[in-house]
C-alpha cells in the first residue's frame, strides 16, 4: 500500500500538469480579476496531496478543497525537503503542531465535526486528529484563495482537472478505505454529483452570514462507504453552529 501511494504521489509532484495549471489561472484570474486565485508551483512550493496517516486504512476522510498558501509561511514549512521528507511530514502533519491552539482553523472545526463531544476539552486535538482523521485536497497546488463556481468552464480545463484531480481523488478514497467521508465547499460539488448516489438532505443549517446550508448524505459510488457533503465551506458554518458527525 505504502509504496502504491508514495510512487503514485511522486511522480505527480515531479510532474505538475503544467496545461491544468496554465488553464485554471487564465480562467480563473481573468474571470474574477483576482491574483490570489493563482495555483502557485514552483521549486519552493510543491503540491500538498493529504494530511494524516495515509497508509492506515479505516479512517474518517475528509476533503478539503486545496492547500492554503501564506508567503514565506508555506516555503518555511517545505524548506530544503526531497519528496520523501515532504511524504513522511503530511503524513504526521497534526504531530508538527507545537500545541492545540496551533492546529490550522480548518483543522480545529473538522475536529468538532468527527470528535465526540465529551471528549473537546480534555482530549489533545493533535493525537486525536493523528489518530483518526485524513484529510486529502481535491486541487493539491496551492493558492492564497480559491474560487467557489466550477461551471461554464473551458472544455480542456474540465477535462485536465477530471484527469489529474478527480482520479486521484478518487483513487486515494478507494485505498484508504474510510469509515466515512466529509466533504465541503460549492466548489467539490461536481465531483460530489459524479461520485455519490442515494444523496439526500439530512440537515438544514445557517451559516454565519445567516445563509441556508444543507447538508447531504449519500453513499460513495459502487460501495457502502457513507459520504456527507455540506454545501459551504466548514469553518463558515461551525461559526454559527457546530456540525457533529461523530460516528
Amino acid at each position: 500500500m505504502h509504496k502504491q501511494i508514495f510512487e503514485r504521489l511522486r511522480t505527480l509532484d515531479a510532474a505538475p500538469n503544467q496545461t491544468l495549471i496554465d488553464s485554471y489561472n487564465s480562467h480563473f484570474i481573468r474571470k474574477a480579476k483576482n491574483e490570489n486565485l493563482k495555483l502557485i508551483v514552483n521549486e519552493n512550493v510543491r503540491p500538498c496531496f493529504f494530511s494524516g496517516d495515509i497508509e492506515t486504512k479505516g479512517k474518517v476522510v475528509t476533503i478539503s478543497l486545496n492547500p492554503s498558501y501564506t508567503p514565506q509561511v508555506t516555503e518555511k514549512e517545505q524548506a530544503n525537503k526531497n519528496f520523501d521528507e515532504w511524504y513522511e511530514f503530511c503524513r504526521f502533519r497534526f504531530e508538527q503542531y507545537k500545541s492545540d491552539s496551533a492546529v490550522h482553523n480548518v483543522f480545529k472545526n473538522l475536529f468538532k465535526v468527527i470528535a465526540p463531544t465529551e471528549i473537546w476539552k480534555n482530549s489533545d486535538r493533535r493525537n486525536y486528529l493523528q489518530a483518526h482523521l485524513l484529510n486529502l485536497d481535491w486541487c493539491f497546488y496551492y493558492s492564497k484563495q480559491f474560487p467557489s463556481n466550477f461551471k461554464k468552464m473551458p472544455e480542456v480545463l474540465r477535462r485536465n482537472i477530471f484527469e489529474t484531480w478527480d482520479k486521484n481523488l478518487d483513487w486515494l478514497i478507494e485505498i484508504s478505505e474510510p469509515r466515512y467521508i466529509f466533504a465541503h465547499g460549492r466548489a467539490i460539488q461536481n465531483w460530489i454529483s459524479q461520485n455519490t448516489t442515494e444523496l439526500e438532505i439530512t440537515i438544514e443549517l445557517e451559516n454565519s452570514r445567516q445563509q441556508s446550508c444543507c447538508l447531504f448524505e449519500g453513499k460513495f459510488t459502487n460501495t457502502k462507504i457513507p459520504v456527507y457533503y455540506l454545501e459551504h465551506f466548514i469553518n463558515v458554518v461551525n461559526e454559527t453552529e457546530t456540525l457533529k458527525l461523530y460516528k
